[in-house]
């Protein structure tokens, strides 16, 4: 069993389910762009940014994006650690973008806010549970991802166009 975010397509892996995910920018609270309740990626261009290293998928689609536009980004700071990312932007006026289900706040956590990037930037992908093709899974193991699809379903993350959940 795995959970994949925008996993590449392979014959032999077969969805379970599937789970629309947009990017989000996270920065302090006090930010000047926190009071809007919806980002650009060339707003985020405007500020410093803190963002993952380039092996994870999220950090591949806002570069992508990007690619066709006039404004750079100004990456100040870059991690495999979305913890660090996130404590560093509650300290700076630098932004990070994370995928909407890491994104969501830790209990008790004060000091950032989280703004979804606008629909018109196309930054959304899609977060699967699956298997490997023809393979059953062990009773424990299939209900424990019966439990997963039902929390994550609970969460209300964007359904995908065509999902079958």
């Amino acid at each position: 069993m795995a959970l994949v975010f925008r996993p590449a397509r392979h014959l032999d892996f077969e969805p379970l389910m599937t789970l629309g995910q947009r990017l989000v920018a996270i920065m302090a609270a006090g930010h000047p762009l926190a009071a809007r309740p919806s980002l650009r990626l060339r707003d985020c261009a405007a500020f410093p940014l803190a963002l993952l290293d380039r092996s994870f998928a999220g950090r591949q689609m806002a570069e992508d994006a990007m690619a066709g536009s006039s404004a750079v980004f100004d990456v100040r700071l870059e991690s495999n650690s979305f913890e660090f990312l996130r404590s560093y932007v509650a300290r700076t006026n630098a932004i990070t973008l994370q995928m909407e289900l890491g994104a969501m706040p830790d209990r008790g956590e004060t000091g950032l806010a989280m703004r979804p990037i606008d629909d018109r930037d196309g930054l959304h992908g899609a977060l699967v549970l699956g298997q490997l093709r023809g393979r059953a899974l062990p009773v424990a193991v299939a209900k424990f991802a019966g439990q997963l699809s039902r929390s994550l379903d609970a969460l209300g993350t964007m359904p995908m166009a065509g999902s079958g959940t």
